[in-house]
């Protein structure tokens, strides 16, 4: 986490925004939303104008980069009118990128008086930037390209196809890249190179990856088309694409992938164009993660930092009479290849453990961009399988496994598709199995305004038969926004929900958010960081579901007014089984806010209904009538009370009441 640590530093006097939000009254407060970023990449060194389009970013006062290489020279947004239905506005960005910034993707967010918006993406390059200039569907459009370039363009529609006119040279060997996944596009991309007779020579899919390249080494010198599409011949603002192409570096392999956190690893790599040297060194951060690292000249590559001593396989090793010895915990650096044989490879490794033990197995590979999809086993050292596993993250397999008896053991990763003809690489990781966990938790940039609370939830991933307290610490809210509830996930429950409120006359402010857990793990106090996650709505077969992914780079914000602040009549309820009570719900609206407002009570126990739970359009006031049924159980809950401000079934914000007890006796 070193590198989060500079861009605190980084932040310095930015670490707070103060915002203004006159003229906004009527806006709806939706969490600020990027859905267009037009162009959404540009050279390094270059000032690159960029229009981003979104729910409430026309109200944007700030943009804030999570590396300095990209640095904002000018904003200027539009919002959309005070009594606009449709919350969308625009803000037009100077990007100026540093001349020595690493090419890749660089995460930011937009300030505004909601709090920060969802993260967007600007992707710096290398080589000169031009737009798709339609119409090019047809070859006699084709649009000319002069090497090397980038091209950003959008399948624009159903059944669009971009196509480009290139010349190279016979012996030339060009590579044609289009980023789509991996730069947030929709898009699935295709590329075709046809010669001048309408003959395929070179063709490419991101079938299992986000982006798609094409290396082609000319056989004649002469004109050659280039074909883009999305492959399930789909188009719209959100298929946008990267065209990078000519003689360019591309990277068709790296090893090892990954190393110790802390050290210095060489890498050495394999591709197309690459600039010498094949070997490059690279300084891994102190902690363990997954995370792209520069390297020099081809850009960046996702690596693995792991916590164990490494270890570098040494062939032949097919046989659990030839397999390496390694001791645990150890992290394996391999590769599937059949150098020593005409069969597939399998690699093994060889290691003792005790009787009763337990050791966690993981492959990564997939993960990291490999095209291996591996198989993962566990062998005695006569070659029977005792345990294996396919896919248990992804196509990376992982597994547990309990020592039989005390002696020596086999791993042995395989390829599923047993190709004798590539060298993909994989990190296997073996270690007994330790008491352990992780932290996340959502929203990743949790907002409220003065008076009014928002949920923040707090989750963990029980690791080995860990079960006990995690003491948490929320680090970063700005003035005036504290935390309501204990900070701490009680052993036997894997989350906790808090709320978080402002006082009244805080003044609105963001600031970097950092949350952390401590727990006693092997008689030591170990503290894990949480992972931020952005939290959203999709709908399946006509319902609505929550998901959740992790995203960097978390904010907490004091805000500008709230649509609503609810209360309740009263901090605790007593009900009788067969009976009903009431309990009153006043909300004090925004002006110019006047919406129906359904009301929403978390942490009912069973058998206990609710009516009345709707605040009726221009009113502040309702009466919720909970009945327990006869099969009610006697007990207690808390309950938590949320007022929804709702734009449509997958955009709405809620607001929270303080706690309510409720008992419950016969």
């Amino acid at each position: 986490m070193r590198k989060y640590h500079r861009l605190l530093a980084t932040l310095g006097a930015l670490s707070t925004f103060a915002f203004f939000a006159s003229g906004i009254a009527q806006a709806q407060t939706l969490r600020p939303q990027i859905s267009q970023v037009i162009p959404p990449g540009g050279q390094r060194g270059v000032t690159t104008v960029v229009t981003l389009t979104g729910v409430n970013l026309g109200f944007g006062t700030a943009l804030v980069a999570e590396n300095p290489a990209l640095m904002v020279e000018s904003i200027a947004p539009e919002a959309p009118p005070a009594n606009a239905k449709n919350p969308d506005g625009k803000i037009v960005v100077k990007f100026k990128v540093s001349a020595d910034a690493t090419p890749g993707r660089y995460p930011f967010r937009v300030m505004t008086p909601f709090g920060p918006s969802e993260l967007g993406y600007f992707v710096v390059g290398e080589w000169p930037e031009n737009p798709e200039k339609e119409p090019n569907n047809l070859r006699e459009q084709a649009q000319p390209l002069t090497f090397p370039t980038t091209v950003n363009g959008r399948s624009d529609s159903a059944e669009d196809v971009d196509i480009y006119k290139v010349t190279i040279q016979r012996g030339e060997t060009m590579v044609f890249s289009v980023a789509a996944g991996s730069i947030g596009s929709a898009m699935t991309p295709v590329i075709r190179l046809l010669d001048v007779m309408g003959k395929e020579r070179a063709f490419a899919a991101a079938l299992n990856q986000p982006d798609a390249t094409l290396t082609f080494t000319a056989p004649q010198t002469g004109d050659y088309f280039l074909y883009v599409r999305d492959l399930r011949y789909q188009g719209g603002a959100g298929f946008f694409y990267r065209l990078t192409a000519g003689r360019i570096p591309a990277i068709s392999d790296i090893f090892p992938m990954g190393g110790r956190a802390g050290q210095i690893i060489r890498v050495a790599l394999t591709g197309t164009n690459l600039p010498p040297p094949s070997e490059r060194l690279v300084t891994l951060p102190s902690e363990p993660l997954i995370q792209s690292l520069p390297l020099p000249d081809v850009g960046n590559r996702l690596l693995d930092i792991g916590n164990y001593p490494e270890y570098i396989e040494v062939e032949p090793n097919d046989t659990p009479e030839n397999a390496g010895r390694v001791t645990p915990p150890v992290t394996v650096n391999g590769r599937i290849f059949s150098a020593y044989s005409t069969r597939p490879d399998v690699d093994c490794f060889r290691f003792s453990a005790s009787k009763g033990q337990v050791f966690s197995l993981e492959v990564l590979s997939a993960r990291l961009g490999s095209s291996l999809d591996p198989v993962l086993s566990v062998m005695d050292i006569k070659g029977k399988e005792l345990v294996a596993n396919d896919d248990a993250r992804g196509k990376d397999p992982a597994l547990s496994f309990t020592v039989p008896e005390t002696g020596d053991y086999i791993a042995r990763v395989s390829d599923l598709r047993k190709r004798p003809d590539t060298s993909p690489g994989y990190r296997l990781r073996i270690a007994p199995s330790v008491p352990d966990f992780t932290l996340r938790f959502y929203p990743d940039c949790p907002a409220v305004a003065p008076g009014d609370r928002t949920q923040l939830v707090i989750a963990t991933e029980r690791q080995n038969g860990f079960d006990g307290d995690i003491t948490l610490s929320i680090n970063g809210l700005p003035a005036g926004m504290r935390v309501i509830g204990k900070p701490v996930i009680a052993k036997g429950q894997n989350a906790v929900t808090l709320l978080i409120t402002a006082d009244a006359g805080s003044v609105p402010v963001t600031s970097p958010l950092r949350i952390s857990g401590t727990a006693t793990l092997g008689g030591r106090n170990e503290t894990r960081f949480a992972q931020s996650n952005l939290r959203t709505y999709v709908k399946r077969d006509d319902r609505i579901e929550e998901t959740t992914r992790p995203v960097r780079f978390p904010f907490a914000t004091v805000t500008g007014p709230s649509d609503v602040i609810i209360r309740t009549a009263t901090e605790a309820m007593a009900l009788v089984i067969g009976k009903t009570v009431e309990c009153k719900i006043t909300v004090e609206r925004k002006a110019g806010y006047a919406a129906k407002i359904p009301i929403l009570i978390q942490g009912l126990p069973a058998n206990i209904t609710v009516t009345g739970a709707e605040i009726p359009e221009n009113k502040n006031e309702t009466t919720v009538v909970l009945k327990a049924e006869t099969a009610a159980q006697p007990g207690s809950a808390t309950l938590t009370i949320v007022a929804r401000c709702i734009v449509d079934e997958l955009r709405f914000t809620d607001h929270v009441a303080l706690p309510v007890n409720l008992t419950i006796a016969k």
